[in-house]
C-alpha cells in the first residue's frame, strides 16, 4: 500500500460520508429536527474509519489468489472486493458491490499515475506527524492566549446571569471547554433589553449543549488528518449545524423569527471572528444567510416520505464509504493460470495451497498418501512479511465440516474438485459463528449431488 493511494481512499471515504450527511440535513432540517449530530457521525467516520483501515483493524487490500478462487483467473489481476459474499442476492448490496469496487479500481489507478511511498517508511509519517503537531500548537496556543484575556475581563452579574464577562470588543460568544462562560462585549450593553435577552438565551443555550467542547473534538480530529479537505467541509457544515439548531431551540422559546434575524444581522455586523472551537452568535455572512434562510416557516410536501428517501439514499453512500477498499500491491498472475479454465485453474491453486505434512507412508500400491494435509490461507501481511505461519480457515468438503485448516483422511485430487468457494469476514461469522473467524473454504468434489460429476 502507497501513502498516497491511502490518502485518495481517506478523501474519497469522507467525502461520501459527507454526501450522505447532506442527504440526511436537508430532509431533517425540512422536518424541524436537529441535525448536528448528523455531521458529528459524518466527521467521526470520515477521520475514524481510514485510520482504522492504517492501523491494519480493517481490511486493506485484496489476495490475488482469493480473487482468482472467487472469480475465475481471469480477475486474478483485478482488484475485487474483500466484503463480497456468493451469498447476498438483494440487489442493493450488488450495486453497492460494484460501485465500491469500481471505487477501489479508481483509487489503485489514480494513485499509480504518481508514485507514492511506502507507509513503513518513516518520511510520510513524519511529515504528517510534523503537520498535525505545528496546527496542534498553533490552536492551542491561540487558545492559552483568549484564556489568559478572559481572566482579565471584568466579571459580572447580568440579567440574573453570574458567569458573564465583558469584553472590548469581542463576542457575543462562549468562551471555555469544561467550565465555559458567556462573554459580551461592551456595545451589547447598550441595546434594549429585549435584544440583549435574547443574545444571553442563545449564547445560554450553547452552554448547556457543551457547544465549544463538541467543537474542540471537532477541530482535533480535523486536524489529525489536516490533508483532508473533506474533513475541513464536513467542520464547517458542522459548526454550521450547531449555530442552526441553536437557533432552532431559542426560536422554541416563543421569540419572533424577524426580531431575532434582524438581532442576527446586527451583531453579524459589529462581531469578531473567533477559533474554530468557539461558539458565537456573530459567524460569516454566508453562514448568517444560510441561518436566516432556514428561520423562515417551511411546508414542505410529504415530508415524511422524503425523509425516507434521503434514508435510503444516505444509507446507499454510507454502505459504498465502508465497502470501498484502500487498493493493495497489484500482484501479476501466475505463469500459465491464465491460460487454463477457471475451474481446473481454481484446482491447480488449491493444490499450491495444500502443504503434505511430512507423515506420510506408502500403501501396498506404492501409491504415497498423506495422513495429515493443512491448508492456510496466505494473508498480505504475512506474504510481505516473508515468515510466521497465516491463519487457518473452517474445510467444509461435500456439506461436511473437516474442523480448521486440515483435510485428514481425505485423497484430494485436483482432477476431483467442482468448485470452490471463499468467504471472509462478517458473512463467514454469519454463517459458522466463531469458527470462521479465519474464512471458510467450501469445496465440492464431482462426486457430490449437484458436483457435476458424470
Amino acid at each position: 500500500m502507497t501513502i498516497l493511494a491511502w490518502m485518495i481512499y481517506a478523501v474519497l471515504v469522507a467525502t461520501l460520508l459527507g454526501a450522505a450527511g447532506w442527504v440526511l440535513e436537508r430532509a431533517l432540517l425540512a422536518l424541524g429536527r436537529p441535525v448536528r449530530w448528523v455531521w458529528l457521525l459524518a466527521l467521526a467516520g470520515g477521520a475514524g474509519i481510514p485510520l482504522v483501515t492504517l492501523t491494519g483493524l480493517a481490511g486493506g487490500g485484496s489476495d490475488p489468489q482469493a480473487v482468482a478462487l472467487l472469480h475465475g483467473p481471469e480477475a486474478t489481476n483485478a482488484l475485487a472486493s474483500p466484503t463480497a459474499s456468493p451469498y447476498a442476492p438483494a440487489p442493493l448490496f450488488r450495486v453497492v458491490e460494484k460501485v465500491s469496487g469500481t471505487l477501489t479500481d479508481g483509487i489503485r489507478r489514480l494513485a499509480a499515475v504518481v508514485p507514492g511511498a511506502d507507509l513503513r517508511h518513516r518520511t510520510p509519517a513524519l511529515i504528517w506527524g510534523g503537520g498535525s503537531l505545528l496546527l496542534f500548537l498553533t490552536l492551542a496556543g491561540s487558545t492559552l492566549r483568549l484564556g489568559r484575556r478572559l481572566r482579565r475581563w471584568p466579571s459580572v452579574q447580568l440579567r440574573g446571569r453570574e458567569k458573564v464577562r465583558i469584553t472590548p470588543g469581542l463576542g457575543p460568544a462562549v468562551i471555555g471547554l469544561l467550565h465555559p462562560w458567556i462573554v459580551l462585549p461592551r456595545w451589547a450593553l447598550q441595546l434594549e433589553p429585549g435584544r440583549l435577552e435574547h443574545i444571553l438565551v442563545h449564547e445560554e443555550e450553547h452552554v448547556s449543549a457543551r457547544d465549544t467542547l463538541v467543537l474542540a473534538s471537532a477541530a482535533a480530529s480535523v486536524l489529525a488528518s489536516f490533508w483532508n479537505p473533506a474533513l475541513w467541509w464536513i467542520l464547517g457544515r458542522l459548526r454550521s449545524a450547531v449555530e442552526m439548531d441553536c437557533d432552532r431551540r431559542v426560536l422554541c422559546r416563543g421569540i419572533s423569527p424577524g426580531e431575532y434575524g434582524s438581532l442576527l444581522v446586527e451583531v453579524g455586523s459589529r462581531g469578531d471572528r473567533l477559533p474554530l472551537h468557539m461558539a458565537a452568535l456573530a459567524e460569516s455572512s454566508n453562514l448568517l444567510e444560510r441561518r436566516l434562510r432556514e428561520m423562515r416557516p417551511k411546508s414542505p410536501r410529504h415530508p415524511i416520505l422524503a425523509f425516507a428517501g434521503a434514508s435510503v439514499l444516505a444509507t446507499v453512500l454510507i454502505l459504498v464509504a465502508c465497502d470501498t477498499q484502500v487498493p493493495g500491491p497489484t500482484a501479476a498472475p501466475d505463469e500459465g493460470v491464465a491460460a487454463l479454465p477457471a475451474e481446473e485453474a481454481a484446482a491447480e491453486l488449491l493444490a499450491q495451497r495444500l502443504e503434505p505434512n511430512v507423515m506420510g507412508h506408502e500403501t501396498p500400491a506404492g501409491e504415497t498418501v498423506g495422513e495429515t494435509v493443512r491448508v492456510r490461507v496466505r494473508t498480505d501481511q504475512t506474504l510481505r512479511a516473508g515468515e510466521g505461519l497465516p491463519p487457518s480457515p473452517l474445510i467444509i468438503v461435500d456439506g461436511v465440516i473437516l474442523g480448521s485448516g486440515t483435510l485428514e483422511g481425505y485423497q484430494l485430487e485436483a482432477a476431483d474438485i467442482a468448485s470452490i468457494e471463499v468467504v471472509k469476514g462478517a458473512a463467514a461469522a454469519a454463517l459458522y459463528g466463531s469458527r470462521a473467524a479465519n474464512g471458510v473454504i467450501f469445496i465440492t468434489t464431482k462426486d457430490a449431488p449437484g458436483g457435476g460429476g458424470a
